[in-house]
């Protein structure tokens, strides 16, 4: 069961000349798991498992291809099995690092006043953090992330790829616990699933067909409630992005964050709409 999502996500991001495509909704940046600033994210553990019904099943799957293969390549794959069955990553994981590899992912935090966040994704408090409505276009299929202990494990056959991506790219340390994040994942699908996706809903379609991995998405602008520039944003800064809300006028509110003179916490104030 998906869980439910808060009304509002919240990007943290720098202040960069490509702010004006993300403000317009032309482009947003899903990144590929080797981007990530945790050695461990998205690095799970590998098991290969024949001790069970579905392990059996596919071992004996295997073996009878192989009865119809020429000779030469009958041996080949002898080997690819024995290797499987000693739980040899070589063959098995090739084809699921491929599968990883494939897949584009967004972060999304669900508080725009998060100390850390700021200092980590939003320049040191010189940023932005971007309000985005979670009911609007792609941001309706966020995930939640889980954390835990324990690094994940693919168990191989019986783990389907939609298993093993959602134990992938939704399972954290639990040292990362206070991001709260949630993430849209985007796999690079072929057009075969494209043309046959199952969802009724059409807008649901439409964001499924529009998995080409990492890269960049357009979405729908008015998704964005509101910006929040940082405490220590520059007045160069909060100058380019005055200037950018007002060149697309969407009539969205701009804050400042200021320190709270009381508490270890940020507050904020409205500038301007747009």
């Amino acid at each position: 069961m998906k869980d439910i999502a808060p009304p509002l996500f919240y990007k943290y991001t720098p202040i960069e000349p490509w702010l004006p495509d993300f403000l317009s909704g032309d482009s947003l940046m899903f990144s590929a798991r080797d981007s990530f600033n945790d050695p461990f994210d998205s690095r799970p553990g590998l098991k290969v498992d024949f001790n069970t019904k579905e392990g059996r099943k596919y071992l004996q799957k295997r073996i009878k291809t192989s009865s119809s293969l020429k000779p030469g390549a009958r041996i080949l794959e002898a080997k690819r099995i024995a290797r499987i069955e000693k739980n040899s990553h070589s063959d098995e994981y090739d084809g699921i690092r491929k599968l990883l590899d494939s897949v584009g992912i967004l972060s999304l935090a669900t508080t725009w006043d998060n100390l850390l966040l700021w200092a980590h994704y939003a320049k040191h408090h010189k940023g932005i953090c971007v309000s985005l409505k979670s009911n609007v276009d792609l941001f309706r299929i966020a995930f939640k992330v889980i954390y835990q202990e324990e690094l994940p494990s693919i168990i191989r056959p019986q783990d389907s790829a939609e298993s093993m991506i959602d134990k992938t790219f939704l399972t954290k340390s639990k040292c990362w616990e206070y991001e709260d994040e949630w993430r849209i994942l985007k796999r690079k699908a072929s057009q075969y699933e494209k043309d046959t996706t199952y969802y009724t809903d059409k807008e649901f379609q439409r964001l499924m067909v529009d998995c080409n991995g990492p890269g960049f998405y357009k979405f729908d602008h008015n998704a964005i409630e509101s910006v929040t520039i940082g405490m220590r944003t520059s007045t160069e800064d909060e100058k380019f992005v005055r200037n950018t809300m007002n060149k697309l006028g969407n009539g969205t509110p701009l804050y400042r964050a200021k320190p709270s003179k009381i508490k270890y916490q940020v507050e904020r104030e409205l500038l301007a709409v747009y």
